[in-house]
């Protein structure tokens, strides 16, 4: 390879220049995206999760009988056609804009939209950093890291879409959150770990509920770790506990974040995972140049 002459970047790659690039570089993303948030508009069904956040708002207050102004008069939680769907995301940004004083009740007012997205960017910030952490995990080397967290942001559908994209933004943030938790559990095989990953596993499925292949992939690679390493009887039962751990405290906070699951949670979870696989969208997919019918597929 090529020698490099430039003491600048000789200087830039050295090991140690990572502790005040790294934050620099995060920095600059931060403000950055906070000051082209506000150029962009809204996502087509962003009025309808703006609807959820009221209705969930008002079902949440009245739920723990907690004082507050009608968000949404015209429909309730109990008579919504949606009120299966994961809705914490539209009830914490309704929560958020409450407490700021920005109300919800008008769909098209621009500040709470404004305080919506920023909120969006802020938990997609969030997961750059838990990807970053996760490559610098990987690799041990910052300037890798920051490569593999550069090639992400040149994905203008990744990078842009943090701005509204409310639905799929929040769950690949939480998703790289999980990630990076999953390993820092292999690492550290702690009872702590595996509170934490629960508790982001939960999340994640509370946001959508595809999340629920992260119960299930945690589990193989747990038995696969297991086998690949020839563990005792004692080992296994001490991995054994953590999964204990890791499955009650996930429940626990499905349950806590999605406000259909309040009451009767079990039975709950199955009706809303059936309804979600015959998912009543009557629109298109274009696969091999072919237009085929959701509403036709498996």
């Amino acid at each position: 390879p090529k020698e490099i002459h430039s003491p600048l970047i000789k200087r830039l790659l050295k090991p140690g220049t990572g502790t005040y690039l790294v934050p620099l570089y995060f920095l600059l993303i931060l403000l950055v995206g906070c000051f082209i948030l506000p150029q962009y508009g809204v996502g087509w069904d962003e009025d309808g999760q703006r609807q959820k956040g009221r209705i969930a708002y008002d079902y949440a207050h009245d739920y723990f009988d907690l004082e507050h102004d009608t968000l949404e008069p015209k429909k309730s939680f109990a008579t919504f056609d949606q009120h299966f769907y994961n809705m914490i995301f539209p009830l914490t940004a309704s929560v958020l804009s409450e407490s700021l004083g920005v109300s919800s009740k008008e769909p098209t007012s621009r500040p709470a939209m404004l305080v919506w997205h920023y909120f969006l960017f802020g938990s997609r910030f969030l997961g750059f950093i838990a990807f970053y952490r996760l490559l610098l995990l990987r690799f041990n080397d910052w300037r890798w890291a920051l490569l593999g967290m550069s090639l992400l942001l040149l994905s203008a559908r990744v990078s842009f879409h943090s701005f509204f994209n409310i639905k799929d933004s929040v769950m690949q943030a939480v998703v790289s959150v999980a990630s990076l938790t999953f390993f820092q559990l292999l690492k550290r095989r702690t009872v702590s770990a595996a509170l934490v990953l629960g508790a982001v596993s939960g999340l994640a499925i509370a946001v959508r509920p595809v999340g629920v292949i992260l119960p299930a992939l945690t589990v193989a690679f747990f038995v696969l770790e297991r086998l690949n390493r020839r563990a005792g009887i004692i080992d296994w039962l001490k991995w054994f506990a953590r999964l204990v751990v890791y499955g009650l405290v996930l429940c626990a906070v499905t349950t806590a974040l999605w406000p259909y699951l309040w009451d009767e949670p079990y039975y709950r979870f199955l009706l809303a995972w059936e309804k979600f696989s015959a998912f009543p969208w009557s629109g298109e997919i274009l696969l091999f140049n072919e237009k085929l019918d959701a509403k036709a597929l498996p």
